[in-house]
């Protein structure tokens, strides 16, 4: 199972809308546990977070490291074997480009598949072997940091703008036939 984290450095400049947006991106992709990390809630963004069904966790810090240790923290269970992370600022995210994601990061067996857009690094799904790691990371370390520390184990997904997969293939050298 992969569930999702949704990081808010500054929950109370949450876009409900968009949140929604995401959350309901997620369920139809089949990814039903969420939570959203933030060093605070006000009232009405944890009723709609209740609402919504989906978890919400204190972190102690705003820097991404802490706040993504801190939803793995609270999703733990055995099934888990990733989690999608991203910003509740995700602009740009589809049913169709998680479920494209998913499939890459279950074929693959990387441990970080990072879906870009345009050239743009939007979000990451990071695999639970490296969770322990994740969570022992240095408060001032980003994602991105960690991300190339494991540059070994990283796939990244392409999409254009209107979210169609742009495929990566080696150019490979045709000889022409001869008569021999």
């Amino acid at each position: 199972m992969v569930s999702a984290i949704i990081i808010s450095q500054n929950t109370h400049s949450v876009n409900e809308a968009n949140l929604r947006r995401i959350v309901e991106a997620l369920h139809s992709a089949r990814v039903l546990d969420v939570v959203v990390v933030g060093s605070s809630f006000p009232s009405e963004l944890a009723t709609v977070l209740n609402s919504m069904a989906v978890k919400y966790e204190y972190s102690h810090s705003d820097d991404e490291c802490s706040m993504i240790a801190a939803g793995i923290a609270s999703l733990m269970q055995d099934e888990l074997h990733g989690v999608l992370i991203f910003s509740v600022h995700q602009l740009r995210i589809s049913q169709a480009i998680l479920v494209d994601l998913l499939h890459q990061f279950w074929i693959s067996h990387k441990q970080i598949v990072v879906c870009s857009i345009n050239g743009k690094r939007e979000f990451t799904i990071v695999a639970d072997a490296l969770f322990n790691e994740v969570q022992q990371t240095s408060a001032n370390n980003s994602l991105e940091s960690f991300i190339a520390l494991h540059a070994d184990e990283l796939l990244e997904v392409s999409f254009d703008e209107n979210g169609n997969r742009i495929l990566h293939q080696p150019i490979v050298n045709i000889q022409p036939l001869t008569d021999e």
